[in-house]
């Protein structure tokens, strides 16, 4: 029989700098990993310690209800939540672990064992419903789809992308775009990035930046996307669905910036300054704080209309509202344009690349398989002068070994700017 109990909570309130006040409260000894807001009064935390729990508010966080999901003997490290409406929700995590209930939480069912779940990774790390028949579950090692409520899932297209050696990491869904990233461990390749624009029947390959990270990455319409890079310091976007990607925005506090957000035609975005974390809003380009929550830990995100929510595996829970007003500041001026491409293309033998040199920042230009395995480096972070420049490359990699027929891709990086294109070679 499952347990249902009131939270016992520390809660104070914090107001610093003029910023909105964060509601925090503290649920010791659990590691919360997700969360959701449906509205402005109804939000969700799932996490675990030695049972599989669900948090639910439905007074904006004033107060926190706390329902068993697993017993001892079945309970699994939490990933994932979603919440179709009030009455049903998916929890996900290790293990193959999946419930569902119907009830709003007072009772759940394993879903562990439905057709599809049990098949190329047990760690289910991401979860979402585009409507109530229509879901998705991202595994280390697949993406799964169910077309009728969750009773079924199957993988999509395994043989068209692939998640390498860290196993898939990213993901994000809205409507049939998907978009989804996978991380690498060596330096020298690109981190596996696809995009799907029918709802998961055809892929393309897409690369943000660096190898050894994953992305946190967030759909803002069919053809704007966002990508923070764990550990790094710097906000990427796509505005031609995924083809190409650039910097878009440094680190506004000097800090990581971390997980994404997509609410009211803005990004949210968390950022982590000497373990001092804050929410921010992209307007005009722009940081603008929303709200300082100190020293938290955050690995799950959520921002709905004016409302924000943010758990931690320190049992923290933080609760706040967006009351900034529209920044009239100036638009900051667009990155530069590197006006990269290459002729022939499709060649044979050998093409040019040619690109336009912004500035004297250190540049690399590289070809890489559609595996993200660096096959050449053509220029290996050199200054080069303003102006344009070609490069050729001879069909050969490092070694000098020439390299079979096939698509490959090629891209430039360099200073706040970069851009992966793609061509064909023919034998």
């Amino acid at each position: 029989m499952k347990k249902v109990a009131l939270i016992c909570v520390v809660v104070f309130i914090i107001t610093l700098g003029g910023q909105v006040a964060a509601q925090n409260i503290t649920w010791h000894n659990s590691n919360l990993e997700a969360c959701q807001i449906l509205d402005q009064n109804n939000y969700f935390v799932a996490g675990w310690d030695s049972l599989v729990r669900l948090f639910k508010t439905t007074d904006a966080g004033q107060t926190w209800q706390t329902l068993v999901v697993t017993d001892h003997e079945h309970a699994f490290c939490t990933n994932g939540l979603w919440m179709i409406n009030n009455l049903v929700g998916w929890i996900c995590g290790g293990g193959f672990g999946l419930q569902k209930t119907i009830d709003g939480g007072n009772s759940w069912t394993d879903m562990s064992n439905c057709p599809g779940i049990r098949n190329n990774s047990s760690n289910l790390r991401r979860i979402k419903f585009t409507s109530p028949e229509i879901g998705y579950i991202l595994s280390s090692g697949d993406l799964k789809k169910t077309t009728d409520g969750g009773n079924t899932w199957t993988t999509i297209k395994a043989n068209q992308v692939e998640a390498g050696e860290g196993g898939f990491m990213g993901f994000d869904v809205a409507g049939e775009t998907i978009i989804l990233s996978a991380m690498r461990y060596n330096a020298n390749d690109l981190a596996n990035c696809y995009v799907s624009q029918d709802a998961g029947q055809t892929w393309q390959l897409s690369f943000v930046d660096r190898s050894d990270f994953s992305y946190n990455m967030k759909i803002a319409s069919p053809s704007i996307f966002y990508a923070a890079i764990d550990d790094r310091r710097e906000l990427y976007h796509s505005t031609d669905g995924g083809e190409n990607w650039s910097l878009f925005l440094s680190s506004p506090d000097g800090g990581t910036v971390g997980k994404l957000s997509w609410s009211n035609n803005h990004l949210y975005v968390t950022s982590n300054h000497n373990d001092v974390r804050r929410i921010w809003k992209v307007n005009n380009n722009n940081w603008q704080e929303v709200v300082l929550l100190g020293n938290v830990v955050i690995h799950g995100f959520d921002f709905r209309g004016g409302y924000g929510i943010t758990c931690g595996d320190d049992g923290s829970i933080a609760t706040f509202t967006d009351t900034t007003v529209v920044n009239s500041d100036p638009v900051t001026p667009a990155i530069p344009d590197p006006d990269l491409s290459c002729y022939p293309n499709p060649f044979q033998g050998s093409t040019n690349v040619k690109f336009n040199q912004i500035d004297n920042s250190p540049t690399t230009v590289a070809i890489y398989n559609t595996r993200g395995q660096l096959v050449r480096t053509l220029v290996n972070d050199q200054k080069l002068s303003p102006g344009e420049h070609i490069i050729v490359w001879d069909g050969k990699n490092n070694s000098g070994q020439p390299t079979a027929a096939g698509i490959y891709l090629y891209k430039i990086t360099s200073g706040r700017f970069s851009s992966t294109k793609k061509m064909i070679m023919m034998k």
